[in-house]
């Protein structure tokens, strides 16, 4: 064994305690940053075999890093309606470009998305997300391994979801003194709408909305 073997194991060990205390680092240095997954040092013993029986060649270690890239993390409250997370397996497709057949494609588990000026979604290395366009069923392509079928997500385009009115509740205060219209025995509902009653005595109006998410006016009247 030379000097330059007995020096070889030591210095390998530095370098691998080296190579963990920046590991280390980097863990803490990225605790708030969005998709970060922790890198593990490990350590593997260096084994040689010596040329013969009469010789002697000294081991040493090295680091081992093991990236959990894939591995499920926290999902945590967010106030962005944008922010995106992945329960289980899988990634975000992104893509440089809004082409994908010509940008370069990428796959994170990050899903802190924004919109930009023209409504498409971007994380925060300028990436556009990727999904698959579905047809007027709701069906996705058959061949969901063809990246280049991907598009970019605008989201500039969608509106929300009608919520109709189903119940509302009315409450008045009526002139005791006003006498009773001589014909109001005679009406029958409806016929305020339909121009039948002129004038009322007294009218309100409330706004409701339809299924469709479109505006109307219900009047009430009082004769």
């Amino acid at each position: 064994m030379s000097i330059y073997g007995a020096l070889f194991s030591g210095v390998s060990g530095l370098t691998a305690n080296a190579s963990a205390l920046g590991i280390i680092s980097d863990n803490i240095a990225n605790v708030n940053t969005v998709g970060y997954k922790q890198t593990e040092a490990n350590f593997a013993t260096l084994v040689t075999s010596p040329a013969s029986d009469r010789s002697y060649s000294p081991g040493g270690v090295q680091i081992v890093p093991v990236q959990n890239i894939d591995q499920q993390g926290l999902l945590q409250a967010s106030d962005s309606a944008t922010d995106l997370a992945i329960t289980g397996r899988g990634f975000f497709v992104t893509n440089s470009t809004t082409d994908p057949t010509t940008g370069e494609s990428r796959f994170t588990r990050a899903g802190a998305f924004r919109t930009d000026e023209n409504g498409f979604l971007k994380n925060a290395a300028g990436d556009f997300l990727l999904g698959w366009p579905i047809d007027n069923l709701g069906n996705l392509p058959k061949n969901l391994s063809d990246l280049s079928a991907l598009q970019p997500i605008d989201i500039s385009s969608l509106t929300g979801t009608a919520d109709p009115t189903t119940a509302m509740s009315l409450q008045a205060n009526l002139r005791d003194g006003t006498p009773v219209h001589p014909n109001a025995g005679t009406y029958a509902p409806g016929q305020i709408a339909d121009g039948t009653i002129a004038n009322p005595d007294f009218a309100t109006s409330i706004q409701i909305f339809d299924s469709k998410g479109g505006n109307r006016t219900l009047t009430f009247g009082f004769i």
